[in-house]
């Protein structure tokens, strides 16, 4: 007798099957029992006694109503000394407990954050907080880490007369956590963005970068080299001789303000009148012998500016006479604009006249 290979015992010893009438033959019978005992003792007992020789296929799965502590390695539902493999899913419907090391060849998928109660990482990606994978445990240098117990604050203490250097290889973030914290001697040129630095000393500033003091009370000084301010406001600054567009200022004595001329004209009052040079002055007005109106370029702030003026004489060696505001025909006020400014010139006791040169100045 044997299985058929498909499970199935077949009955095939000698004096097999049994027809009636048969005699029993006591070696007939001795030798299917016998045949009935290597099956038997072929088949899985369910106590345990037996172990299987070879793997055997489970067509519809194994159940298993036995309720015990998943957590135990020797009371599990399914015991093996060796390893699981499976083809497809492996579902765990609570949790899943392994003994030693589990190993992943492909990609892990959590559809919920996993809690790791150890840890040991493999390669540079070790913590990710968005995916729930927090650790802290220590990342040694072979596995791109620095052996140094990750999440973890670490102290650097040096003390003594002696000279320390900290190489660090690739880029790490150094944090100073409090407001006496100190980072000096870096000799190296940094590129600092959105720092604050507080009363800090420059000794140079390299490159075309820009330089904002944010306050009122910020100090920028010892600034030996010239440069060039372009919209720039300086605020009761003091200047010493200072050159403004290439002309030098000259040594001011005393304390008085002093205020630059706003608008300036050197014109020719004869025929038709003729600007020779001006400042500010758009044109003039010939408004009869000896009359004329400045027009400005950029408007006064106001109507109280002061005006001078003075002319050369007519050829004579009478008094020659400027007024301003003034209609020459009627003698009659003209009010001042913040635009324009009317100015005559005249000789006494004869009038009016065209002077050759005319020179005004306006000051506010």
């Amino acid at each position: 007798m044997s299985y058929n290979g498909s499970g199935t015992f077949q009955i095939n010893t000698t004096g097999q099957p049994v027809v009636a009438g048969t005699v029993i033959s006591s070696t007939a019978f001795n030798a299917l029992t016998a045949d009935l005992a290597t099956g038997l003792s072929t088949a899985i007992t369910k106590d345990g006694q037996t172990a299987t020789t070879a793997r055997i296929p489970f067509a519809a799965g194994i159940n298993s109503t036995l309720v015990t502590d998943s957590t135990n390695s020797t009371t599990g539902s399914i015991l093996t000394a060796g390893g699981v493999g499976i083809a497809k899913a492996l579902n765990v419907g609570t949790s899943a407990t392994i003994g030693t090391t589990l190993g992943v060849t492909g990609v892990a998928t959590f559809s919920a954050q996993p809690i790791f109660s150890t840890l040991t990482a493999s390669k540079p990606v070790f913590t990710d907080a968005s995916k729930g994978f927090v650790s802290t445990g220590t990342l040694a240098p072979d596995q791109g880490g620095t052996g140094v117990a990750n999440n973890v604050a670490s102290t650097l203490t040096i003390s003594g007369n002696f000279a320390t250097t900290l190489t660090v290889a690739g880029a790490y973030n150094y944090t100073l956590p409090a407001a006496s914290g100190t980072l000096a001697n870096l000799a190296s040129a940094q590129t600092l963005t959105n720092k604050t630095l507080t009363a800090p000393v420059i000794s140079s500033i390299v490159n075309t970068g820009t330089l904002t003091l944010p306050t009122s009370t910020d100090t920028l000084v010892g600034k030996a080299t010239t440069d060039t301010l372009t919209n720039k406001t300086l605020t009761s600054p003091t200047l010493t001789t200072p050159n403004i567009d290439s002309a030098q200022f000259a040594t001011v004595s005393g304390t008085a303000p002093i205020y630059p001329c706003r608008a300036w004209v050197n014109f020719n009052g004869t025929g038709t009148v003729a600007i020779r040079g001006s400042g500010n002055v758009s044109s003039l007005t010939d408004n009869g012998v000896g009359d004329y109106t400045v027009n400005f370029t950029t408007a006064m702030s106001d109507i109280n500016y002061s005006v001078n003026t003075t002319c050369s004489s007519n050829g004579t060696s009478n008094f020659i006479t400027t007024t301003v505001f003034t209609n020459s025909t009627t003698g009659a006020n003209v009010a001042p604009t913040t635009s324009a400014a009317r100015i005559n010139t005249g000789v006494y006791a004869v009038g009016t006249f065209d002077p050759t040169y005319v020179n005004v100045s306006v000051f506010r």
